[in-house]
């Protein structure tokens, strides 16, 4: 009787929940003192430290066993219609997870952006997009010729993608525009127990907020791989939206000692400001692709063709699902946020070498 009532007024705090998380979320500025920069990092790195020394994906492990639970529950509660327990036992399992999402790592959605933390403008001029586009392409063929002679020749990396991986697990710092220095201590990088399936979703990795594990598709090119791992590395210091990951991932990828990671990342903001240069003016970005190395190209048609290999009539929904995700979290550009990246480039490096 007990357990039974206990179990309703868990699957009821679900509505409080909702409109507490949403209430705190109006107040980015505590979010981000109090809980981004406050409790978070404490629990971020209790997290890395008991998960990150296993050589597996244990966040996929625990994944794989919760689906399995859920399906015998789902399937003995329907068998023996106890459509009641089913009901109040599925809102108190959200309840939970709810919580859970939140205090672990979700509240990081609703902290002071980056775009207002370094006080930029978020006006862009035509100008200015072509002109730095021309910059990073230039930077681009440079960061190719430094691990590839042949500039007729893609890059391969002397390493397999556990060895890449590890190469993050040290100590270093990035200089953020507004001064501050975030620290990188060694992170919990993991390729993916689902790689195969993340393919098919059309997805390069994801942060698992229940253990604090980065996870990269491991099937994916590589120099795709070492830019998703400085990616996810990112959500991992609390930068859950996308376009600030991007953003913190690009700088730690860049800075890094590693001239094969420099290289992903380059590749990496190379892609989406083409992507921004084609959409206003693609003369001009049939121009600025002839003006780079024919081995990045290859680089570039290698990824296409892999993500093409995977495209299936379900990858539209997955990317819907997640679009809807990130509104639900107040990023209300979804999944288009991604190209916030672009401006957050633009605003603080234009013009910087």
């Amino acid at each position: 009787m007990f357990y039974g009532h206990y179990k309703k007024l868990l699957a009821l705090s679900i509505l409080p929940q909702i409109w507490l998380v949403k209430t705190i979320g109006q107040y980015p500025a505590w979010v981000e003192q109090y809980y981004s920069q406050g409790i978070y990092p404490y629990i971020s790195t209790a997290m890395r430290y008991s998960f990150g020394y296993f050589p597996f994906s244990v966040g996929d492990v625990l994944y794989t066993i919760a689906s399995l639970l859920i399906i015998r529950f789902v399937y003995r509660q329907i068998r023996w219609r106890h459509w009641a327990n089913l009901i109040w036992s599925s809102l108190a399992s959200l309840a939970m997870v709810y919580a859970l999402f939140h205090i672990l790592w979700g509240f990081n959605y609703y902290r002071t952006p980056l775009q207002e933390q370094f006080g930029n403008t978020p006006n862009i001029s035509q100008k200015q997009l072509l002109d730095y586009s021309q910059q990073l392409l230039a930077e681009l063929n440079q960061k190719h010729a430094a691990v590839q002679a042949d500039s007729a020749k893609g890059v391969k990396l002397p390493y397999d993608r556990k060895q890449l991986l590890q190469l993050y697990q040290q100590q270093y710092h990035i200089q953020l525009p507004n001064g501050r220095l975030e620290s990188l201590q060694p992170m919990s990088n993991k390729l993916s127990v689902y790689s195969k399936m993340l393919s098919y979703m059309g997805y390069s990795g994801y942060l698992n907020p229940f253990t604090g594990e980065a996870q990269s598709n491991g099937i994916m090119p590589m120099y795709k791989l070492a830019f998703t791992a400085a990616h996810e590395q990112a959500h991992q210091l609390g930068y859950a939206a996308e376009n600030e990951a991007n953003y913190i991932g690009y700088l730690a990828a860049s800075s890094h000692p590693n001239k094969y990671i420099q290289y992903g990342a380059k590749m990496a903001a190379a892609s989406y400001i083409l992507g921004s240069v084609y959409t206003i003016d693609s003369l001009a970005y049939k121009k600025q692709i002839q003006q780079l190395r024919p081995g990045i190209l290859q680089d570039f048609k290698k990824s296409n063709a892999f993500w093409e290999a995977y495209q299936n009539p379900l990858e539209p929904l997955f990317k819907s699902s997640y679009d809807a995700f990130l509104k639900a979290n107040a990023q209300t550009q979804g999944i288009l946020s991604y190209n916030g990246f672009v401006a957050l480039l633009l605003q603080n490096h234009y013009n910087k070498q």
